[in-house]
């Protein structure tokens, strides 16, 4: 063997074992939160030790969280020559997170794990904007490593009625009703599937928001 495929092969071992012994944060945490600031009428909020879970999906790089059920995504970078050690992740909150007050928020994760336990902490700032403005600060300890399935932002639908067979007429035909020019938003997939695109001729047009 060459000298130079020697050193190729080396190298290609040495980013193997690098990217296998990178932190991986999948799991669920248990912390407490602790949230200052003004509501959106301007009024003080503050809330103290709030009982919160975090699940984390890490698929490579990329990193999808719900934070108390609202989602986020983002990316984590492991610290050079500490990449089996620690991380940080930066996430924003999915749009059409199913806030009640539509809130734009983003998260700033720390991941520690110590040596030989594998245990895992968090510590989490928060920033929410609109509908209020917030900081909070909470730290987590993983209570488990495993998680269903990965998770990932939730994509909604506008419909607008185009009438059965593209015409006229109303739509519906086994689906949502509706007059030409109707226009729907906010459909998740499972309503698109069965109310909107459910294989007749229901007369909705619709596209991802």
């Amino acid at each position: 063997m060459s000298r130079f495929l020697s050193l190729a092969l080396a190298g290609l071992l040495s980013l193997a074992g690098s990217a296998a012994s990178a932190v991986d944060l999948t799991g669920s945490y248990s912390g407490k939160l602790n949230c200052t600031g003004l509501d959106g009428s301007g009024n003080p909020v503050k809330e103290k030790n709030k009982a919160s879970v975090i699940d984390v999906v890490q698929t490579g790089p990329d990193v999808f969280v719900t934070l108390d059920g609202l989602p986020f995504d983002g990316v984590v970078l492991n610290e050079s020559g500490k990449e089996d050690k620690e991380g940080t992740a930066t996430l924003s909150a999915c749009d059409n997170d199913g806030d009640p007050q539509a809130r734009k928020e983003s998260l700033h994760v720390d991941a520690k794990v110590a040596p030989g336990s594998g245990k895992t902490t968090l510590k989490v700032t928060g920033v929410r904007g609109t509908g209020g403005g917030f900081l909070c600060t909470g730290t987590y300890k993983r209570t488990t490593d495993e998680l269903p399935a990965p998770g990932a932002c939730p994509v909604f639908y506008t419909c607008v009625c185009s009438g059965t067979g593209g015409g006229a007429g109303a739509c519906g035909n086994g689906g949502i009703g509706g007059d030409p020019g109707n226009v729907h938003q906010d459909i998740s997939q499972a309503d698109l599937d069965s109310g909107y695109v459910n294989g007749n001729d229901t007369g909705w047009v619709c596209v991802a928001q």
